[in-house]
């Protein structure tokens, strides 16, 4: 007998004929579709969410810890004018800034199908994006010292202008982690980076580098990061090509770029005034408690949202599903951020003291007069999660245009008092429009406004209870020498009484019997 001939992969045309063998073809092109497929997302979708946030929670804490750290050394390195003059050249950098990734990382995210085709360009729309926002950064460098009527602005802003070009050529790559729910590998490449930019920042610090110390530690966060990146997707883009499908997604783009770069103007006006009116020691002190009071809420906000705008862009189809996963992660967002903000207002300056010194003090008034800011920041990020998983980003557009608006115009108001005046206008600009931005996201969704509003109810009335008791009891507690075994005692007693109070509230204990159980679940299908 013959033996029989292994048969060959053969491609049919549409007249049925034999063509070329592809089976090389067809394993490179499966080799490409894995890092854009997200079908196998589904079968555990809140298994792998619930997962995968609490990677990222686990990763944030400790890039808070690092974070701290590295804010206590620099700190104590660096004066406040250092990093006021960091804070000028990135207040006027960040609108330009926005421009350098167009949006498209959000689009590849976002769209339910995608193409190697479709990525690769948008890469290489990324990365020419990315040079000329370079190239124009160098251009106005003169400029931004003008503006500010400080010299040493000029080669400062020219030196930033390397990050933005780099990290152009590293955002398709992060967004295929994003796609894929690869957060454990995103998290690691991020703290890596910050460790490496920081040894950076500490060592030319200590070399009495001054404010470039902070310069550089910005250019070897990002280059470490792209590095990372194109290591861990091992992804490598085509050529740019027409047809490809992309005028969606550049239009998605566009206007994910308009909102972010009104809404980044609404948040750096403030630094462009304090910075012109009352100089970089007064934006330094402004800067360093804004961003000391945000930075644990950051921890909170920015690794849930991170797996849920991708989750939920998987349920863009699935209303109730959508519907349930969102306030189940709107829930989990002011339970754990609200206590946060509550117990830095108490303890403001035990805080300040302990991270800062002595030389920062005249931070705790500005800390203090952004609390209202930073609680509802907790909870107002979930207007974003229904806009961008759902494509509407023309509506944010609309919506940031108005709430921006009125908060430069508290900013206006505000700069008459000087760093104070501006924090306090942020935080009633902050109060009078949250509501009406969740009513227009919630229009035409799955959710309700209602039904949101609802959800910071417990952890609010538990905030004020559990604020209130360690803030009448300060007075009356033995003076500890240390402030920072102050700190930790009174966090212990606060976070005692907050879950207390959560207890006590109706539904409070359903809540964290549900929270336990999903937490559960998830991990034993994991191991199943």
């Amino acid at each position: 007998m013959q033996e029989r001939l292994p048969e060959r992969k053969l491609a049919w045309g549409s007249n049925s004929s034999p063509m070329v063998d592809t089976s090389g073809e067809s394993e490179k092109r499966s080799k490409q579709t894995r890092h854009f497929d997200t079908d196998h997302l589904r079968a555990d979708l809140k298994g792998r969410s619930v997962r995968s946030g609490t990677v990222t929670m686990v990763s944030q804490g400790l890039r808070f810890v690092i974070n701290m750290g590295s804010t206590m050394v620099l700190a104590r390195l660096l004066a406040p004018e250092d990093f006021g003059l960091i804070a000028m050249t990135q207040s006027i950098l960040v609108f330009v800034n926005i421009f350098q990734s167009m949006g498209l990382s959000v689009a590849t995210v976002q769209r339910e199908h995608i193409t190697h085709e479709q990525v690769s360009t948008l890469y290489w729309i990324n990365c020419a994006a990315s040079t000329c926002v370079g190239i124009l950064t160098i251009a106005i460098a003169p400029l931004v010292a003008l503006l500010y009527g400080e010299p040493r602005l000029t080669a400062v802003t020219m030196a930033l202008s390397v990050p933005m070009i780099i990290s152009g050529f590293g955002s398709q790559h992060g967004a295929l982690l994003t796609r894929q729910m690869r957060f454990g590998t995103e998290q690691v490449v991020i703290l890596f980076a910050m460790i490496v930019s920081i040894i950076v920042a500490v060592v030319f610090a200590k070399l009495g580098h001054g404010y470039w110390a902070l310069v550089y530690k910005e250019i070897a966060m990002t280059s470490t990061i792209v590095v990372c990146f194109w290591l861990s997707v091992r992804w490598i883009p085509g050529l740019p090509r027409k047809g490809t499908g992309v005028s969606g997604m550049l239009k998605f783009g566009a206007f994910l770029t308009g909102s972010s770069f009104v809404n980044q103007m609404a948040r750096n006006v403030d630094n462009i005034l304090i910075g012109a009116f009352a100089g970089p020691v007064a934006l330094g002190l402004y800067s360093k408690a804004y961003n000391l009071l945000l930075m644990p809420i950051r921890q909170i906000n920015m690794p849930i949202g991170r797996v849920a705008i991708p989750s939920l862009s998987r349920l863009q189809n699935e209303p109730q599903r959508f519907a349930g996963f969102y306030y189940k992660g709107v829930e989990m967002l002011v339970f754990c951020g609200m206590p946060i903000v509550t117990f830095c207002f108490v303890a403001a300056e035990d805080i300040v003291m302990v991270v800062l010194g002595e030389q920062w003090t005249d931070t705790v008034g500005i800390f203090r007069a952004l609390a209202p800011a930073a609680i509802l920041g907790t909870f107002s990020v979930a207007a974003g999660w229904l806009f961008h998983p759902l494509g509407r980003t023309k509506k944010e557009l609309y919506v940031t245009l108005v709430s921006s608006t009125l908060t430069i115009a508290a900013f206006a108001i505000g700069i008459r008092w000087g760093a104070m005046g501006v924090a306090y206008a942020y935080s009633a600009a902050c109060v009078l429009k949250t509501v009406p931005e969740l009513s227009y996201a919630t229009k035409d969704s799955p959710v309700s406004l209602s039904a949101t509003l609802l959800i910071p109810f417990r952890p609010f009335l538990a905030c004020l209870a559990s604020g209130g008791a360690l803030w009448l009891a300060k007075p009356l507690l033995i003076p500890i020498k240390s402030d920072l075994l102050a700190i930790i005692i009174n966090l212990v007693a606060f976070l005692v009484c907050y879950l207390v109070s959560i207890l006590i509230i109706p539904g409070g204990r359903s809540f964290l019997y549900s929270s336990k159980n999903t937490l559960i679940e998830s991990f034993l299908k994991k191991k199943k």
